[in-house]
């Protein structure tokens, strides 16, 4: 309850039988250890979302709080699509090639077994919106995997999440961020998911979402706060201290970063993207070896990001050694005709190496097919040396990130 800076929590049991659900809850007041309510409840499983909302009246009657009305529908679930999604939204958070595959299948088949029920789209837009980041994430679509094809996908699942129910939170966040990813929608995007953190305060994905949005945008004091908010809710998740130590970085607080990071690793080893930053962070301060070795070990756990590797060029080149930059390079160039490679990748590459034409040219390449990553240009750092350039600024102004 300290770590957690709450006065209360709430334990109990799920248990399943057949089609039937039966669950037990108790409030247990953290300070006295005391149990202030207990109850329990039974019900036909394509009940459950009604039966999720009725413990959380119960539980905010007996701690004198306020649930905020939700327009949502409490239609009755096929406990298979729903079972599906929870298992979509599990391998979801693994953040690796064979988890990120198995998630999409789960959303896929959730929309399937039930084509009505909103969460099966809601997560699928979201795996989609982000798959670009990641080779691996759409491997059916290989090279044609830009992500201007596959965020017309995620927009069209996103969409229908809202429709059949505007009232989901899943569904309000998933749309938001395609409104960013694929038409630089600022406004559009904040609205939504200001709106999905009004119908649900405690939904962390929420709240990681906002703190993107605002990092991309600049405002990094309040990304810090929404970012925060999400570890408060979640202080277990490697995806959130990633992202965490990405947004105090772009802020300037580098030892936080890395701290950040660290934690990152530690809750999860086979989580790449603190090992990754850290990698990079290391490797600019002079401490090459250790900074390489870190790459590697995240090269090794993404089964071959290109992202990573672009990474892992960047720092040879800017440690002394264009060899095995340009190797790396050429290794991507010869990836693309095949796969998904993100032009922003060799673009790092051929920053470190100090060739600014070659490195604007791909950013070009990547605003061009709405690459995700472009959107960190305007707060990452490594970008300083040709952020007075005139091409530079008129890509910023494009992607609605120029400052002043």
């Amino acid at each position: 309850a300290a770590e957690l800076g709450v006065d209360a929590l709430i334990e109990g049991t799920v248990l399943r039988d057949g089609q039937r659900v039966r669950i037990t809850a108790q409030l247990i007041d953290a300070r006295s250890d005391h149990h202030l309510w207990a109850n329990h409840y039974e019900r036909e499983l394509q009940g459950v979302l009604g039966l999720q909302r009725e413990i959380a009246s119960d539980v905010a009657r007996q701690v004198q709080a306020r649930l905020a009305p939700r327009p949502s529908s409490d239609r009755p679930v096929i406990p298979a699509a729903h079972e599906a999604y929870l298992k979509g939204r599990y391998f979801a958070q693994k953040h690796n090639p064979a988890a990120a595959l198995r998630s999409r299948e789960h959303y896929e088949d959730s929309m399937r077994i039930d084509p009505e029920y909103p969460l099966g789209y809601a997560g699928l837009a979201d795996t989609l919106s982000c798959s670009p980041l990641h080779t691996w994430a759409v491997p059916a679509e290989g090279s044609e995997a830009v992500p201007t094809v596959v965020m017309d996908l995620a927009l069209k699942h996103a969409t229908r999440a809202i429709e059949l129910d505007e009232g989901l939170p899943e569904a309000q966040t998933a749309y938001g961020l395609v409104k960013v990813f694929r038409e630089r929608d600022w406004d559009e995007a904040e609205r939504r998911i200001d709106y999905a953190i009004e119908l649900n305060p405690s939904f962390e994905f929420a709240h990681r979402s906002r703190a993107l949005i605002l990092a991309f945008l600049g405002r990094l004091d309040e990304a810090v706060q929404a970012i925060e908010r999400a570890r408060e809710i979640d202080p277990f998740s490697p995806f959130v201290a990633s992202l965490a130590g990405d947004i105090y970085a772009w802020r300037g607080d580098t030892d936080t970063a890395m701290a950040l990071w660290r934690e990152s690793s530690e809750l999860d080893a086979a989580h790449p993207l603190g090992l990754q930053a850290l990698g990079v962070a290391l490797c600019r301060r002079g401490d090459v070896e250790p900074g390489l070795a870190l790459l590697e070990r995240a090269r090794e756990i993404s089964q071959n990001d290109p992202l990573v590797i672009g990474d892992l060029g960047y720092c040879h080149a800017i440690s002394g050694r264009p060899a095995e930059a340009r190797a790396l390079l050429g290794e991507l160039e010869a990836r693309s005709a095949r796969d998904w490679v993100s032009p922003v990748s060799l673009a790092r590459i051929h920053l470190g190496l100090g060739e600014r034409d070659a490195a604007l040219a791909q950013l070009e390449r990547g605003y061009g097919v709405q690459s995700y990553e472009i959107l960190t240009i305007g707060v990452d750092d490594r970008w300083d040396p040709v952020r007075s350039d005139p091409r530079f600024e008129d890509l910023e102004r494009r992607l609605g990130i120029l400052k002043g």
